[in-house]
Formats: C-alpha cells, structure tokens, sequence
C-alpha cells in the first residue's frame, strides 16, 4: 500500500503542516490544456518533483506530459506552523523518501553485540544493536532500527546509579547525498531495556568512514555501597 506524505506528517508532526493544492493556468502559446486535480503527494510524486523554497514556504512542482498534447501542472505548497522552517518540512521529506526506499527494497536486517566487565569484574555491561538494510539510486543504505541492552551486577557490595544512552544513524543521505545528522537520547532505569528509533529517521548510505556513525553508546555509572563511583562505558557501532 503506497502511503502518501501528508499521512507521515500527521503522525510526525502533528498536523502542523498546511497543505494548499494550487491549480494551473491554461497555455495559450500552443493550445494545451492544463489538467485540474488535487496531487497526492506519495513517493512517485516527489522523486519526480521540484522544490523550491518561497516566502518561507516550502513549494513543490511537477510538470507530467499527457497523451493528446496536454499537461498536467501539479502545485503544492507546504506552509511550516510557528517555529518551524520550510528546510524542516524539506528534512521529513527526505526521511520519508528513504524509508519508502527502504520498505520496497529492504533485502535484510543484521544485528551486533559487544558485552564487557568493569575493572573490578562486579558488573556486566552489554548492548545489541539492530539495523536494516537497503537500496536507492544513490547506493546500498542502512537504518539503525533499535537497540536493546542493560547490565548485571555480580558483587553485592556495588550497583549501577545511572544509564545514558546515545543513538545514531548519520552520515550522507540515501536519496540527495546531503549530510544528516540523527543522535537520540535516552536514560534507561531498569536492568535490562530497549528503545526504537524515531519512525522519521532516514537511512543512510552504506559507507564505512569516519562521516558515517551507525550505532550506539552507553555510559553506566557504578557506585560502591562506600559511597565512591566511577564511570564505565560500552559502544557497539556497525558503522563509525
């Protein structure tokens, strides 16, 4: 089933887009007949689009030749709500496009592990990450899809005070080669846990380089029942 744009920005945005469909005039020049239609804007729509921004708002064109000598003259221009940006609604655009990619050409998804102990072997750390791969015009992708970790303390006389946990999923974009950059953030507080990336975020292109970051990071604090505490810290990248 083919999802069209303005469903993901419900969901993501909550609606604060205004969508305004703009009709085309008739061409006196050669007698074509402009078509009148309110666009979808669903991923065939977009991949053939162009995008300009005007006065603030986001305006996207598509010129389609019909059989007979008509031509259909698609306009629609996305208005950003307070505290948002034309360039935003272009971001979830671009996210939208490569998830599309991703659903309709998604070949497998792979997963990695990394544990360690601590310095005094009185806890285990671990995280597993989980990512999808794919394809677009640009190349091979990849999408950080979630990640599951947590700890076991193994000496009574310690325990772990707190969790912060980094996901990421950046490097160059998987339909325009533009650098994206897509960090979260989270501090889990139970022994074992498990967090899903963001339904708007892209996937990237498959490049093993130091631009590409695919992965995450945990840093655990334990404390001695004494009183003293230290850090101690787990990564597990696929890429970066």
């Amino acid at each position: 089933m083919k999802r069209a744009l303005s469903t993901l920005i419900a969901t993501t945005l909550v609606a604060t887009l205004l969508v305004v469909p703009v009709s085309a005039a008739n061409s006196s020049d050669n007698n074509e007949t402009a078509s009148y239609r309110s666009p979808v804007l669903d991923a065939e729509f977009l991949t053939e689009a162009q995008f300009e921004e005007i006065s603030g708002a986001l305006v996207i064109t598509k010129n389609t030749d019909i059989e007979g000598g008509g031509f259909v003259f698609d306009t629609v221009c996305l208005v950003p709500s307070e505290g948002q940006l034309a360039n935003d609604i272009m971001q979830e655009i671009i996210s939208y496009l490569s998830n599309e990619s991703i659903v309709a050409n998604s070949s497998r998804s792979g997963n990695k592990y990394e544990e360690k102990l601590d310095p005094t072997y009185g806890v285990k750390r671990w995280i597993r990450i989980y990512y999808d791969y794919g394809t677009s015009s640009m190349g091979s992708t990849i999408r950080l899809s979630s990640v599951e970790g947590g700890y076991t303390v193994m000496d009574r006389q310690l325990k772990v005070a707190a969790q912060e946990l980094t996901l990421g999923c950046s490097g160059k974009s998987a339909i325009n080669n533009d650098y994206v950059m897509q960090v979260s953030y989270a501090k889990p507080t139970t022994a074992s846990w498990t967090y899903t990336t963001p339904s708007n975020w892209a996937a990237v292109l498959d490049i093993d380089n130091e631009a590409t970051i695919v992965g995450a990071n945990v840093t655990f604090t334990v404390a001695r029942v004494t009183g003293e505490s230290w850090t101690i810290n787990i990564k597990n990248n696929v890429l970066g």
